[in-house]
């Protein structure tokens, strides 16, 4: 929540229209989730909302998703006894690989890495 305070927003794209967003992906980010539902959310088509999202966030739809995954991901791999199987479908990620490719990307490191030294 905090890195989201220093946004700033259009008339095309309101902190209501974020909020919105945001709580389809805190509701659904364990399971598919498609940039339409996130437009729907917001009330705008799914051009105008990629457009204007990428605007006022500086990451696309599917990037913020990603990235939203991997956080929550953080979170669950501090229990060392689940799975990392477990931790990549809870956070909608299809396959375990996947899930190692995307979170590596963003956090840096693999989460068994992260793991072990979190």
């Amino acid at each position: 929540e905090e890195r989201f305070a220093a946004l700033e927003f259009s008339r095309s794209f309101t902190s209501k229209h974020f909020r919105r967003v945001l709580d389809v992906v805190e509701a659904r980010y364990g399971g598919p989730l498609a940039i339409e539902d996130l437009a729907a959310a917001a009330g705008l088509s799914s051009a105008h909302f990629s457009r204007v999202f990428k605007e006022v966030t500086g990451d696309t739809p599917y990037q913020f998703v990603m990235d939203y995954r991997v956080e929550q991901a953080k979170r669950l791999l501090a229990d060392r006894e689940k799975p990392l199987i477990d931790v990549a479908l809870a956070c909608g990620f299809a396959d375990q690989p996947h899930f190692t490719r995307v979170f590596k990307q963003l956090a840096g490191r693999t989460p068994k890495e992260w793991r072990a030294t979190g």
